[in-house]
């Protein structure tokens, strides 16, 4: 079962993750995984994981999202390997670990969001 974890990880997270024109509310789905499910994951794991997250992020502006709000993103990402994204996750993880019962979809983008804006302070 864990080895099938991760695949329908990602197929979820490509399919199901969806940003909308703020003018619009969005309800965003709660996907296979849970924080505390990630800390269960082997390395090899983590980096899968963390592959299908940021190729289901950049496939926003696919799903209509505006290229603007989205630019970040690619930015951020040029130049990371997927140990280094999986790496910002865990990191997240173990600095919250009042959260971790919480969606891993929504956790991973918390994590990338907090890491960037620790990089690039004063930038939204």
């Amino acid at each position: 079962m864990k080895k099938l974890l991760v695949p329908i990880s990602l197929l979820t997270l490509a399919a199901s993750f969806v940003v909308v024109a703020q003018t619009h509310l969005v309800e965003i789905k709660i996907g296979f995984c849970t924080g505390k499910d990630y800390r269960t994951f082997t390395e090899y794991e983590k980096a899968a994981y963390a592959a299908g997250f940021v190729n289901g992020l950049t496939m926003a502006p696919a799903l209509d999202a505006p290229k603007d709000k989205t630019k970040w993103l690619e930015d951020y990402f040029v130049g990371m390997t997927q140990p280094q994204v999986a790496a910002i996750i865990a990191k997240y993880l173990d600095d919250n670990p009042g959260i971790w019962h919480r969606s891993l979809n929504m956790l991973s983008y918390a994590a990338i969001k907090t890491a960037y804006d620790k990089a690039h302070p004063g930038l939204k």
